[in-house]
């Protein structure tokens, strides 16, 4: 015993880094709060709530609340599938390494390549979304649609200021949006609920005509609140792409995913319940003249004094989401090139001296993302064809590391980690893997006939154009597809020495 007196304790975090073949990097700079902080920042409170709430009002009425809770019940078993897959392999760059430890780097890299470009548009809906509720906030009500985006650019930017100066800013940062989110948003949900409900709970169960001859239920329009909705649960996985900075990963990474899940579901569900019974005309916020249901409803009972704070709060939960989105985006794209998956890997491994942060693969991450913005200056509805993309893509995303686990699990090469579902971990695999699927057809689905094809087509068409581009990216990438951390080898699927213990 004296001879180990005076010696460093290993880390055993790094220590799993090792056995996984890199060098820990990344300082460790976050426990499990600020692991949920920033997936739920991903995940929003907010943007679950106001980002879909008008869509899907107008294309189910009252009736999409039942939509809601179909996602919610989905959406988590795919969270905990995900859990289990973090735990197993907790990395730096979530969805691409743990496909890449399952079933290769063929998958990995195209896994990658789905969740990076997802991160991109999703980081430009939230952007966009930022600005359209910040000008009104300021009380700016005719701006044209070239200010909007000049001002959702700015907003990139400071996300971009935000991540890469330090990891203590982007903690306050995350912690602050999360105390706000929640007491802001349960607050106003109380009072609308106890207070100023003007429909009883029947009211959920009309559809007030939106679906074909009389015919409401798992319609057209059923479905396409649906599909929008896909969005209101996602994101949850930004503690995954940052395991490598997480102190005990294999744990804290997914109860936090888990975690945010939960309580944010929870919550929107009894925000969305609120919000809908207090709408003072149902039918005329379904028409979509009025361009914000949810703030009217606030005025209309608490006065147009709350009209600009709770524009401003909104606003800031979009800013939080695109924020942790960033980083999520950018560990991703760190982790990409430290395998030499990518031209210019070299270029995106580039860390701080002192912070060790990704700044290229950050810098990177939001100069596409400003483009995204940019090429949708003279599109028409730019929020909703931004997020039906962003949808799609976290499902595609979602889809590589469920898929493979449940191709390891049937040929029994399925080993848990510390967080596992045991004897459950199969079927809900399968059944998560079947919503995907279902989820990405929904997804797909056009649903503008008033606008041109291109644009009613939009997702599928975006969807098949960067799968095409990734193939032909794939064709010329540099050829270390069985290497990791620049050494060839085989891929690497050991697991910690309690897995097999628990």
């Amino acid at each position: 015993m004296s001879e180990n007196i005076g010696r460093p304790v290993p880390d055993s975090d790094a220590v799993r880094v090792a056995e996984l073949g890199y060098e820990q990097e990344l300082k460790r700079e976050f426990g499990f709060f600020h692991a949920f902080a920033i997936s739920f920042a991903d995940t929003s409170l907010i943007v679950a709530f106001y980002g879909v709430f008008a869509l899907s009002l107008g294309a189910a009425g009252p009736t999409f609340f039942w939509g809601l809770l179909v996602v919610l019940v989905f959406q988590l078993l795919v969270a905990l599938i995900l859990g289990e897959v973090a735990s197993i392999w907790p990395l730096a760059g979530g969805i691409y390494q743990w496909t890449r430890q399952q079933t290769g780097a063929k998958a990995g890299w195209f896994a990658a390549w789905a969740y990076w470009w997802t991160m991109v548009f999703a980081m430009s809906t939230c952007a966009y979304a930022a600005a359209s509720f910040i000008l009104p906030g300021l009380g700016v009500t005719d701006a044209s649609k070239g200010v909007y985006i000049g001002l959702a650019v700015v907003i990139a930017l400071i996300g971009l200021a935000i991540n890469s100066i330090a990891q203590s800013i982007l903690k306050v940062f995350v912690s602050l949006l999360l105390v706000a989110e929640l007491s802001t948003t349960l607050l106003l949900a109380i009072v609308l609920f106890f207070f100023y409900r003007v429909h009883g709970f029947s009211t959920l169960l009309h559809s007030f005509n939106t679906g074909p001859g009389g015919f409401h239920w798992l319609w057209i329009g059923w479905l396409g609140a649906v599909a929008f909705m896909g969005w209101t649960f996602l994101g949850f996985d930004a503690a995954g792409s940052i395991a490598e900075e997480v102190h005990d990963p294999a744990r804290n990474v997914p109860r936090a995913m888990v975690g945010v899940m939960i309580s944010i579901g929870i919550i929107t569900v009894f925000v969305t319940m609120a919000s809908i019974l207090a709408i003072p005309d149902i039918r005329a916020a379904m028409t979509g003249n009025i361009a914000d249901p949810v703030i009217q409803t606030v005025t209309f009972h608490l006065g147009s004094a709350w009209e600009k704070p709770v524009l401003i709060l909104i606003a800031m939960g979009f800013i939080g989401s695109m924020v942790a989105l960033h980083t999520a985006g950018s560990r991703s794209l760190y982790s990409f090139g430290r395998d030499r998956m990518i031209p210019g890997a070299h270029y995106f491994t580039k860390l701080t001296q002192n912070r060790k942060l990704p700044v290229a693969s950050l810098a990177f991450t939001s100069f596409v993302a400003i483009l995204v913005l940019l090429i949708n200056i003279g599109a028409e509805k730019v929020f909703s064809t931004l997020l039906t993309i962003a949808v799609a893509g976290f499902f595609i995303s979602y889809g590589f590391p469920i898929i493979s686990q449940m191709i390891l699990q049937r040929r029994g090469r399925h080993v848990p980690g510390p967080f596992t579902l045991g004897a459950w971990s199969k079927p809900v695999t399968l059944i998560a893997s079947v919503w995907i699927v279902l989820e990405l057809i929904n997804v797909w689905w056009p649903r503008y006939p008033d606008l041109p094809w291109y644009q009613n087509w939009g997702v599928l068409l975006v969807t098949v154009i960067l799968t095409v581009v990734g193939f032909i990216a794939y064709a010329f990438a540099p050829r270390h597809e069985m290497t990791v951390g620049g050494q060839a080898q085989p891929p690497v699927v050991t697991l910690p020495d309690d897995a097999m213990s628990e």
